[in-house]
């Protein structure tokens, strides 16, 4: 469903395509649980992916951030890999695409570095109001226990109240 429903949206998304421009590129931000990319695809489907490339981008999947990491330390990260990736083809506005907290991390990203060049964000199932699952489990007995004896605490991030 949520695949579908992300298939849908950049499929919405590719009417924004115009033809005759030079090469452009959508920046991909998966979000939190992300996994490090061992291969294309790994974390955005290659349905995804592929339509993506059918709307004339090409995408490109950040591959940097903490699978557990806080808003902050995936921020930071992001704002590291947008700077490589802006320095390696200078002169492009890009279009960045992020998924649930990619969304989240791409907002500190933006507000540390207003002047990127990024023409176009998408965002998608970002909980800007906090996570709907850690509002229900964050009543649990033992939950700020685990999830730091775990790492992570810094689910602690997606309260309602956090947020």
């Amino acid at each position: 469903m949520l695949r579908h429903g992300l298939v849908c949206s950049l499929l919405a998304f590719s009417c924004l395509a115009s033809a005759g421009l030079p090469e452009r590129f959508a920046i991909l931000v998966p979000g939190f649980f992300n996994m490090p990319e061992k291969k294309e695809g790994s974390y955005f489907s290659p349905t995804v992916l592929a339509a993506v490339r059918a709307s004339g981008y090409t995408p490109i999947v950040v591959k940097s951030l903490n699978p557990v990491g806080t808003f902050r330390e995936n921020g930071e990260r992001l704002s590291r890999e947008l700077a490589q990736i802006i320095a390696a083809h200078p002169n492009t506005q890009f279009t960045v695409i992020a998924h649930s907290a990619g969304g989240l991390y791409l907002g500190y990203a933006l507000t540390a570095n207003p002047k990127l060049p990024i023409a176009t964000v998408v965002t998608i199932s970002t909980p800007y109001g906090g996570a709907e699952l850690v509002e229900l489990v964050k009543w649990v007995p033992g939950f700020k226990t685990i999830t730091s004896a775990l790492d992570l605490s810094s689910l602690q991030e997606f309260e309602g109240r956090n947020m």
